[in-house]
């Protein structure tokens, strides 16, 4: 096989290899829980607009009960709408947004189905992402939704009374994140703590990838195959 030849096979090959990494990745999905339904202030927004991203259609799950400062800064935002949806939610609705809100008054259990929550949990794993922003004193409701979702965060029953403000970010991978404040909440465990005041974790998130199949590879993938098969055959008929 001459140079030419040489070059024109390890072009494939590194077309292939490229193709199949593509097929391969799948987009990531996150959910994030705040523990306090009073954090909604505007010094906290750049946590807010981290966990919005690239996102632009934005569902607030039955209302936006004591988060209208939260929807209104989205609407601000040019290219995000942010809207209310009522209604039971269905993998229909779901694949038409990127964010999905779910939030209740104080103290306020949340009441979604096993149907919503699987349908949720699929949104997720797809690559969507859920913003949870929920405080009480009975937990139950919340750790139950939490765990219908797919999440291993857990609001650990752990009542701090005393109001946080600065708390510092734990971490960096949301991006450039403002000190964040709080009244009373709900300690959390699992996931990545984002903001852990003296007393415990009041934000956490944790990211999902959907499985990916080797059964299917991409259409790029498949038209890299072909190349590689008809280049395959122009070296054999020229050789």
């Amino acid at each position: 096989m001459d140079i030419n030849k040489k070059r024109g096979f390890r072009y494939v090959l590194v077309i292939v290899a490229f193709a199949f990494s593509i097929s391969q990745q799948a987009s990531a999905g996150l959910i994030s829980v705040v523990a306090d339904v009073n954090a909604s202030n505007s010094n906290n927004f750049s946590f807010y607009d981290a966990i919005l991203g690239s996102s632009q259609d934005v569902v607030f799950s039955r209302s936006i009960s004591q988060q209208s400062s939260i929807f209104s800064h989205y609407n601000s935002i040019s290219g995000v709408t942010a809207t209310q949806n009522s209604s039971t939610l269905t993998s229909a609705i779901l694949n038409t947004i990127d964010l999905l809100v779910v939030t209740s008054n104080f103290n306020n259990p949340f009441n979604y189905s096993v149907s919503e929550m699987s349908s949720i949990a699929g949104f997720v794993t797809g690559g969507g992402s859920v913003l949870m922003i929920s405080e009480a004193t009975n937990i139950t409701s919340f750790n139950t939704f939490l765990s219908g979702i797919g999440s291993s965060i857990r609001y650990t029953g752990a009542r701090v009374g005393v109001q946080q403000n600065n708390i510092g970010a734990e971490t960096t991978s949301l991006g450039s994140l403002n000190p964040f404040s709080v009244d009373a909440y709900n300690t959390l465990s699992g996931g990545t703590a984002v903001y852990n005041s003296n007393s415990g974790t009041v934000v956490a998130f944790e990211s999902f990838r959907e499985p990916t199949s080797v059964t299917e590879p991409s259409t790029l993938a498949i038209f890299a195959l072909a190349v590689i098969g008809l280049v395959s055959r122009r070296f054999k008929t020229t050789s």
